[in-house]
């Protein structure tokens, strides 16, 4: 997207390297396509408006945080950040409004969890805006398709979901595909 949008420069062994972490993710979803009956196609859609929304947002906050005169990295990368979380906060609100009040006083009973959880998810995003300010953008999410792996293994190890030919190709594609971007 920053390609398209902002003129960003990505090598081509770079495209490369996305494209590979790209594959690699949709081979480790290869099982499960098997596993289903008839595939909807509703849900794929929706998954990838999702994904051109939030790398269109990425993209969107690295500029406007490279954007604010002066400061430092991180406290610019915090104000935007600020502006980022309460205006998702704002939007869930409204539509908690107007879809499930009941939800809202769950979240109450459970404001001390989410606090807590809601500040370490802060510092994580944190970390991460400050890597797309710092380098490509697809470059930082490629690297962070690391974490699909942490989610396969975490399903064998809470759930004893067996891992097959397919998840294991999966993430040796993530992973050359995330060293090779250390070179891109």
């Amino acid at each position: 997207m920053g390609s398209f949008f902002f003129s960003e420069y990505l090598s081509v062994f770079g495209w490369v390297m996305v494209i590979f972490s790209v594959l690699g993710i949709i081979i480790l979803t290869i099982p499960k396509l098997k596993t289903q009956q008839k595939i909807n196609l509703l849900p794929t859609m929706i998954g990838l408006f999702s994904g051109l929304c939030f790398a269109i947002s990425t993209i969107c906050v690295a500029k406007a945080v490279s954007g604010i005169d002066g400061g430092d990295l991180f406290l610019n990368v915090g104000i935007c950040l600020f502006l980022v979380l309460t205006f998702q906060s704002l939007i869930l609100l409204v539509f908690l409004l107007l879809k499930n009040k009941k939800d809202i006083k769950v979240l109450y009973k459970k404001r001390y969890k989410s606090i807590f959880l809601g500040f370490f998810g802060g510092l994580a995003s944190i970390c991460w805006f400050s890597a797309f300010c710092l380098i490509n953008p697809a470059l930082v999410k490629t690297i962070g398709s690391v974490e699909m792996i942490f989610t396969v293994i975490m399903g064998y190890v809470f759930f004893n979901d067996r891992l097959g030919f397919y998840e294991y190709l999966g993430m040796v594609v993530i992973i050359v595909s995330s060293l090779g971007v250390l070179y891109a």
